[in-house]
C-alpha cells in the first residue's frame, strides 16, 4: 500500500512540474523561438502554427483563473490572461474571439470603457475558472502580426518571461542549423577589423554540414571577439 501511494505521489509530482497541455489542435509545431531577435527587442514568447486557419481551438493549459482581458489595435491584438494554480502566467495573443464566456464579459468591459480597445485586471468577483483542456478562446490574426497564429508566453508570478521550450514543452528538432554568417567585433579602442574599429559581418561559404570558409582574408589588430 505504501508503495502504490510513493508511486502515486511521484507520478502527481512529474505530472504538475513538466506535463502542460500543447495549447493548439497543431501539436509539436512553431513558427518562431523564444528570445529570436525583434526590432529593439526579443521575442518573449514562442509562435504557434495554425496553417493560416482562423477559429481554431485554444486550450487552458492546465487550471487555473483568467486574470486579464486586453483588447489593442495593434502589438497583441485581442488577448486574454490566465493564471494557473501553480502561479504561472500564460499569455494568448493574436486571438479571433474568446469563449462565450469569456467573450460575454469583453462585451461589458468594452460598454464600461465605452470603447472598442482595452486592457482590465479583472477584479475577484469577475475572474473566470478554467480548467486544464477547456476551450478558452480561438486563433485569428488580430493586433500586429503577419498571418494568423498563437503568440504564447509563460511568464513566472512576478511576470518575467520564461522559456515555454526548456522546462515544459520538448520538441524534437529535426533541422540542423547553419551559418551564414560571422561577425568580427573589436573589444577595444585599439582594435581594428579591415582598418575599422566597427564590427564586420562577412558571408560564409559552406562545405559541409561541419566546414565553413570566409572567401577573404581578414585584418584584425588588438582583441576582437568572434
Amino acid at each position: 500500500m505504501r508503495k502504490i501511494l510513493y508511486i502515486l505521489l511521484l507520478n502527481c509530482l512529474l505530472y504538475s512540474n513538466n506535463n502542460y497541455l500543447w495549447p493548439t489542435d497543431n501539436k509539436d509545431v512553431l513558427t518562431t523561438n523564444f528570445c529570436e531577435p525583434r526590432h529593439r527587442r526579443f521575442h518573449a514568447g514562442v509562435d504557434f502554427r495554425t496553417y493560416g486557419e482562423i477559429g481554431g481551438n485554444l486550450y487552458a493549459i492546465d487550471s487555473g483563473q483568467v486574470i486579464r482581458l486586453k483588447i489593442e489595435p495593434f502589438k497583441y491584438g485581442k488577448a486574454i490572461y490566465v493564471q494557473l494554480d501553480d502561479g504561472n502566467i500564460i499569455l494568448y495573443s493574436h486571438l479571433d474571439e474568446f469563449n462565450p464566456v469569456i467573450e460575454k464579459l469583453s462585451d461589458d468591459l468594452r460598454a464600461q470603457y465605452n470603447s472598442s480597445f482595452y486592457d482590465h485586471y479583472l477584479t475577484e468577483n469577475q475572474k473566470i475558472n478554467v480548467m486544464r483542456g477547456d476551450v478558452i478562446g480561438y486563433a485569428g490574426d488580430t493586433g500586429s502580426l503577419s498571418g494568423p497564429h498563437l503568440h504564447f508566453e509563460i511568464r513566472d508570478s512576478e511576470n518575467n518571461p520564461i522559456n515555454p521550450l526548456i522546462d515544459y514543452y520538448k520538441i524534437k528538432d529535426n533541422t540542423n542549423p547553419y551559418a551564414k554568417r560571422i561577425a568580427f567585433i573589436p573589444l577595444d579602442k585599439n582594435s581594428w577589423i579591415n582598418g575599422v574599429q566597427d564590427y564586420q559581418l562577412f558571408d560564409l561559404v559552406k562545405i559541409n554540414d561541419y566546414k565553413y570558409i570566409l572567401d577573404d582574408t581578414i585584418s584584425t589588430v588588438g582583441d576582437f571577439g568572434i
